[in-house]
């Protein structure tokens, strides 16, 4: 039975590894929000550096404007949650001031 031969030629193996991490940061802040409502747009993503004023998330505001519009309602107090929805993008921001910003559970 013959046999065939051949040269086997010198190629470069290249020398790497992969590994599975994850990572975390060594800073967080937790923001809460001072009103209820559903949170209908995220403007930031996991990740991103924030700075005061930058608005992080939008709450829908349709609880808060039938709370005014709603006979016998607190229009002092509804404004005062009205209010506050608005303010919290910028509340939020300043909490996170110079921290990386990690998206979790929205």
């Amino acid at each position: 039975m013959p046999v065939q031969v051949q040269v086997a030629q010198s190629v470069r193996i290249p020398d790497t590894t992969e590994y599975l991490s994850v990572l975390k940061s060594r800073q967080s802040a937790v923001i809460n929000p001072q009103v209820e409502g559903q949170i209908t747009k995220i403007f930031v993503k996991s990740g991103d550096l924030v700075n005061a004023g930058t608005p992080l998330l939008q709450i829908d505001p349709l609880k808060q404007e039938a709370t005014l519009k709603q006979p016998g309602g607190d229009a002092g107090i509804a404004g005062g949650q009205s209010a506050a929805s608005e303010d919290f993008a910028g509340a939020g921001a300043k909490a996170l001031r110079g921290r990386s910003y990690q998206q979790t559970g929205f």
